[in-house]
């Protein structure tokens, strides 16, 4: 049975806006045991002690390991995946994930299509305050993670009020976005996010599916999770295990670059100590470097040492999945050059049914 070793860094949970850890990152590697306490053995970590990215940046000595450990790891880049969230960026997607989509689905359209979703998160991700201010995003974002959290009646009035608020107040009438598909999923806003609470803005969910569908495509046969301890993702275990059962009917859904191959191959999820496991260690150093390299880049602070000598030695090559903000607006930019039917079902819409199959299955509905 092949095992997958899990750690992550930036986990603020549902606090998508944390000007101190603004990225998400979720790595994991298959190395065997005495490869990756080889690779460990590199760092020197002092008897009973446990390699941990962050106990390494603060020294000239730590950050010399912490390249040469990297530079091994990126020779083996195969049996390492790692996907990032721009967490600001994740929740304006999420915003028209859960507002928007389903107002497209209603009509039979595929709110997907064409990239559609991504390049309507771009736009308002790059041009909101712009075009409304300093500040703007942000104000949109913390009313709808609030929203998303508790969905009383008080949450609602001051979600859109903030949204009427901001579109009617333009810098110039001659540069507004269109907020009418945000405005009109006020009336059925409740039955849009009826299913959903603070653990559906935390980035682990999306993560962990992730990697499970990559890791899927590399192996033959079933293969284990094993995490390092992490609450938000135990209390996530319910929602995922869902996607995992192997007496379920198998599915492909979504289209193109997006393939999702249900169930996933996932046979078990454990979670264990840390300091106990080499390949745990190794995935939280490559999270740790990682994290912090992306931080520099979205803070302007690319003139730091480590981030030039992480730079240098290709830390890019570990990325597998991103979830990050391009300046990108239209389907020419993303190299799209015959449109698909807007009209079609979109993945998240796929998978939804297939989610309330299972639950069916087990008399939960």
């Amino acid at each position: 049975m092949n095992n997958v070793y899990f750690d992550e860094a930036g986990n603020s949970g549902f606090q998508l806006l944390d000007p101190v850890q603004p990225v998400f990152v979720l790595a994991s590697n298959c190395f065997d045991e005495s490869t990756a306490t080889e690779m460990i053995k590199l760092l020197n970590v002092q008897k009973g002690g446990e390699a941990k990215f962050k106990n390494f940046k603060t020294s000239d000595k730590g950050q010399r390991k912490i390249v040469e450990f990297l530079k091994t790891v990126i020779t083996e880049n195969e049996k390492v995946k790692v996907t990032v969230y721009h967490k600001k960026y994740m929740a304006m997607g999420l915003l028209l994930d859960y507002l928007v989509e389903p107002q497209f689905a209603e009509r039979g359209m595929n709110f997907a299509a064409n990239k559609y979703n991504i390049i309507t998160n771009n736009i308002f991700f790059h041009l909101m305050d712009y075009c409304y201010g300093a500040g703007s995003l942000d104000s949109l974002l913390s009313d709808f993670i609030e929203l998303v959290k508790d969905k009383s009646d008080e949450n609602i009035e001051s979600f859109y009020s903030t949204v009427r608020r901001i579109a009617a107040s333009p810098l110039d009438v001659n540069k507004q976005l269109d907020f009418s598909w945000i405005k009109g999923s006020e009336s059925d806003v409740k039955d849009h996010l009826e299913h959903l609470d603070r653990r559906s803005l935390d980035p682990v969910q999306s993560g962990i599916f992730t990697h499970a569908q990559y890791w899927g495509e590399e192996f033959d046969n079933s293969f284990n999770i094993i995490h390092d301890e992490s609450n938000t993702l135990e209390q996530s275990l319910d929602y995922f295990n869902k996607y995992t059962d192997p007496s379920s009917m198998k599915i492909m859904v979504g289209s193109d670059d997006r393939i999702i191959k249900l169930p996933l191959k996932v046979q078990k999820v454990d979670i264990k100590n840390s300091r106990l496991i080499s390949q745990i260690q190794v995935s939280d150093m490559i999270a740790g470097a990682i994290a912090y390299y992306l931080k520099q880049i979205i803070t302007g602070q690319r003139s730091e040492k480590l981030w030039n000598e992480l730079d240098s030695i290709g830390i890019g090559d570990l990325l597998t999945h991103m979830v990050w903000p391009e300046m990108k607006f239209t389907t020419q930019q993303y190299g799209i050059k015959k449109l698909d039917s807007v009209h079609g079902v979109n993945i998240a819409d796929e998978i939804a049914t297939y989610q309330m199959n299972q639950a069916r299955k087990y008399n939960r509905f």
